[in-house]
C-alpha cells in the first residue's frame, strides 16, 4: 500500500515543510500514530507536537495535540486547525520551548547543567547531521561504551550517591533503547546529561567514564569521523 499516494496533494503540500523542520529546541521523531511528531530536545521533558490525522470534508484541517498549551497550561491540548495555520501553531509551540529554555528556576541545578553545556559544545554536530539517526556501527559502538558502564557504575555506589548512581543508569538504560531510532542531536544531548551528572559525582567517575580517551572516541562517533574498531574502557 502506497500511503503517499492515497493522500490528497494538499496534505502532502502542507506537511512538506516539516518533514526536515530543524531548530536547538526541538527534534523531528519517527511516529506510527502521527504524520508528523516533533519533541522537546530534552530527553527528560515530556513537550511534545504532533500533527495526528487529516480532514478535507469541510476544507482542508489537521487534527494537532501539543504540550504545553500555554505559558498558564503546561497540560496538553488537542484540536483540529486550517491546514493553513499549521506554521502559526507550530512556531507558538517553539517559542514556548525557547521561553523554558532560557528561563531561571529553583527546579535547575546550575552545576550540572554547566557541565552538560560544556560537553554538548564539543559535540559540534553540522546543521545538515542533527536530524540524522547514528549508522550501525556507531550504534553498536556506544552501546558497548554504555553497557560497561552500566556494569562497572555500581562500584562507585556510596550512602550519599545511590540515587544520582540510580538516576545515571536509568538514563544509560533510555539511551541504549533509542540508539537507533533517535537523532544524532538527541542521542548528543542524552550523552552530555549522563556525563554532567556523573562528572558532579567527582573525579573519580570522570576518570573511570568520562577521561578524554572514551570522551573523544564518542565524540567522534557521533560526528561520524572515528576509525571503528577501537576498544572503550579497555
Amino acid at each position: 500500500m502506497n500511503k503517499k499516494k492515497q493522500t490528497p496533494l494538499v496534505v502532502l503540500k502542507a506537511l512538506e515543510p516539516f518533514i526536515d523542520k530543524i531548530g536547538e529546541n526541538f527534534i523531528n521523531v519517527e511516529s506510527e500514530n502521527n504524520l508528523i511528531r516533533f519533541t522537546d530536545v530534552d530527553p527528560d521533558s515530556e513537550f511534545y507536537f504532533n500533527i495526528e490525522n487529516y480532514d478535507i470534508k469541510n476544507g482542508f484541517k489537521v487534527l494537532v495535540e501539543y504540550r504545553p498549551h500555554t505559558e498558564q497550561n503546561v497540560e496538553k491540548h488537542r484540536t483540529w486547525i486550517k491546514g493553513s495555520e499549521i506554521n502559526t501553531y507550530f512556531t507558538k509551540w517553539v517559542t514556548l520551548l525557547k521561553s523554558y529554555d532560557k528561563i531561571r528556576s529553583p527546579f535547575d541545578d546550575p552545576i550540572i547543567e554547566s557541565f552538560r553545556d560544556d560537553y554538548y559544545t564539543e559535540f559540534g554536530i553540522v546543521d545538515e547531521e542533527k536530524d540524522k539517526p547514528l549508522k550501525p556501527k556507531q550504534i553498536l559502538l556506544l552501546d558497548a561504551y554504555f553497557e560497561k558502564i552500566e556494569n562497572k557504575i555500581e562500584e562507585h555506589i556510596t550512602e550519599s550517591n545511590a540515587e544520582q548512581i540510580k538516576e545515571i543508569k536509568n538514563d544509560i538504560s533510555e539511551l541504549r533503547e533509542n540508539l537507533s531510532s533517535k537523532t544524532k542531536v538527541w542521542i548528543a544531548n542524552k550523552v552530555s546529561w549522563i556525563w554532567a551528572k556523573m562528572t558532579k559525582l567527582g573525579p573519580k567517575l570522570m576518570k573511570d567514564f568520562v577521561n578524554e580517551g572514551n570522551k573523544q572516541i564518542v565524540k567522534e562517533s557521533v560526528a561520524q569521523i572515528v576509525e571503528f574498531g577501537k576498544n572503550l574502557m579497555s
